[in-house]
């Protein structure tokens, strides 16, 4: 058992899933890529600068493990820009 506003977020997310399996038809596998989609994308990252990108790879960040499902992948071209100053 959690907090009552963890059960809440709980009951909500249950309630969400289930519509989408029932209601929509979706699979469970279908329906949870949904819903970490809808959440992933009402809070979006904000996009790193060239400067914050630089820091992160000189201090040995590795940049795959702060990828979110709905971010946009960080190019080869990006690194390389960030890395040429």
């Amino acid at each position: 058992m959690g907090t009552p506003e963890e059960m809440e977020v709980y009951q909500k997310l249950t309630t969400k899933f289930n519509e989408k399996v029932r209601k929509y038809g979706m699979t469970p596998d279908e329906a949870m890529y949904d819903l970490a989609m809808e959440t992933c994308k009402t809070n979006p990252q904000q996009p790193l600068s060239e400067q914050e990108l630089r820091d992160l790879i000189m201090m040995g960040a590795d940049l795959s493990k702060s990828k979110r499902i709905c971010d946009e992948e960080i190019s080869e071209e990006q690194i390389e820009v960030a890395m040429s100053f």
